[in-house]
């Protein structure tokens, strides 16, 4: 018996148990039904399904919505709503390959989905039951990595693969981990914090299955950190500080993370849930070696979630584009049609 109908073994013995005993009716739905409903593209009734509207533009904006556990698609830059995805708990952070491929993060049930541009219907279900990913990232050589509890990597991209799993090490620090992103030659790198709550930066190297910690230099950690992406040329960390949302680049130089100039400042509103998302005219992935001409960040605002898209590195005081939602979000992507 595999792993996955091992699973779904157990989980319809505990479930009818549950029945038996009339304890917790209304309680999500498990691991096993999230991956056969996306794998058939249905959805629970009272959610609807997913749907996109015909010929999807070349440029498209996702945005996760954490009241609806739905992600709502918008034309880039027109910011027109022209799709939307169901059938998450909790969908999180967010990452994009080469190809446009977006993969979404369900916090709950340890699952990552990719979606083709513009798809309606999940291309692969990355599954590590009891985590809680909150962020994604895909190297130059098609690995995909999730952060939660763990980092968990598939190798090329196999989602049936099981993955490789790297816990936190207590003894460095990197506990709480933000979403690692990986570097142009294949490090994972991003951050924990120690017992008494300050940053750890940590990595895990191309190629290898432990964690190490880094030392760092010319960078002041004066903000929360959410996680790292690669942004063309520098592995930048992206969180929220006392003036606004914050991007630090920086370069690795043997065991040490440097500072790459000042930061760079995207808002006046603290609010960064998750990782800064990089894009130019093409996806920018780890594989990427141009610097990103823009980046967008998803951003709740008072009762109201959006989608500020920023000129990069120059920044500014305001985005040069601001797509309003309904609800507040823990992430964003830009997918870019080949």
């Amino acid at each position: 018996m595999n792993r996955l109908n091992a699973a779904r073994f157990i989980l319809s013995i505990s479930m009818a148990a549950t029945v038996l005993v009339g304890c917790e009716a209304s309680r999500p739905i498990g691991v096993p039904d999230v991956i056969r409903q996306a794998q058939s593209g249905a959805v629970r009734p009272d959610r609807g399904k997913s749907w996109m509207k015909a010929n999807a533009s070349q440029a498209l904006l996702y945005f996760d919505d954490d009241v609806t556990n739905d992600t709502y698609v918008y034309d880039y830059p027109s910011g027109k709503l022209v799709g939307k995805l169901t059938g998450f708990h909790d969908p999180q952070g967010m990452c994009v390959d080469k190809k446009g491929d977006v993969y979404i993060t369900n916090s709950q049930f340890g699952l990552l989905f990719e979606y083709a541009h513009g798809g309606t219907e999940p291309m692969n279900v990355y599954e590590d039951p009891g985590d809680r990913f909150v962020g994604c990232s895909v190297s130059a050589t098609g690995d995909v990595a999730a952060t939660g509890g763990n980092i968990c990597i598939w190798k090329h991209g196999v989602a049936h693969d099981r993955p490789t799993c790297i816990d936190g090490n207590k003894s460095m620090g990197c506990v709480d981990l933000s979403t690692f992103g990986y570097d142009h030659v294949g490090d994972l790198i991003g951050l924990g914090t120690t017992s008494l709550g300050k940053a750890t930066v940590c990595m895990i190297r191309a190629g290898n299955t432990t964690m190490e910690k880094l030392s760092t230099s010319g960078i002041k950690f004066n903000f929360g950190v959410r996680g790292t992406a690669w942004d063309g040329q520098y592995i930048t960390l992206g969180g929220t500080g006392v003036n606004g949302d914050v991007v630090q680049p920086a370069k690795l130089s043997g065991t040490t993370l440097v500072g790459v100039g000042p930061e760079i400042r995207l808002d006046d509103c603290p609010e960064m849930p998750g990782s800064p998302f990089f894009f130019g005219k093409h996806n920018l992935t780890a594989a990427s070696t141009t610097r990103a001409t823009s980046v967008t960040v998803a951003n709740p605002r008072c009762d109201k979630g959006v989608a500020d898209v920023w000129n990069y590195p120059k920044a500014g005081h305001e985005p040069i584009l601001r797509i309003r939602a309904e609800h507040d979000s823990g992430g964003d992507a830009v997918s870019i049609a080949q």
